[in-house]
């Protein structure tokens, strides 16, 4: 369980650090602008979000034997994936607006 708990983070990291790096890459094509690739780094902080939650699920297949590492790992790590999944359809849809 605690297995599906770090791949968990691990792909919220990923999720969170796509839209950093595509701020500050500087392998960008010169036709495109840094407002277009930021916008599309929304959809991948989706699909990590999305994989997160997949790989909590997974966790909680069996029946929960220890509450309290399900109350100080799920609940906040949950928690955080709607947030992101929210927060990178914004960039997702508005991305360019914002830069």
């Amino acid at each position: 369980m605690k297995r599906h708990y770090l791949s968990s983070f691990f792909l919220v990291l990923l999720g969170v650090l796509a839209p950093i790096v595509v701020l500050y890459s500087v392998w960008i094509p010169e036709t495109e602008t840094y407002a277009s690739w930021f916008q599309r780094s929304g959809s991948v902080l989706v699909i990590f979000s999305i994989l997160s939650q997949l790989s909590l699920l997974k966790a909680h297949r069996k029946p929960v034997v220890n509450v309290d590492i399900y109350r100080k790992f799920y609940n906040p790590l949950s928690l955080l994936t709607v947030l992101l999944a929210i927060i990178g359809t914004a960039i997702w849809g508005y991305g360019d607006l914002f830069m």
